[in-house]
């Protein structure tokens, strides 16, 4: 609830000063909805099996970049 409401308060903030670039915007948009159509058909069919393996391959990508980091 928070992140929508900074949300929402950002995009009125830069609307009201015009600096949105509406085409990326909706593309972008369309973009995230699509993208959470196809992973919430994914998690729904695939269960567990899809999941377990993305959150472990996840963790080790973070734990490599932030070892790398230092």
């Amino acid at each position: 609830m928070l992140n929508a409401t900074s949300n929402l308060a950002s995009l009125a903030m830069f609307a009201f000063s015009g600096h949105i670039v509406w085409a990326l915007g909706i593309a972008m948009g369309f973009g995230q909805w699509f993208g959470a159509q196809v992973g919430s058909r994914l998690v729904i069919t695939k269960g567990a099996t899809l999941i377990r393996p993305m959150v472990i391959i996840m963790c080790l990508a973070i734990s490599v970049k932030l070892l790398l980091d230092n």
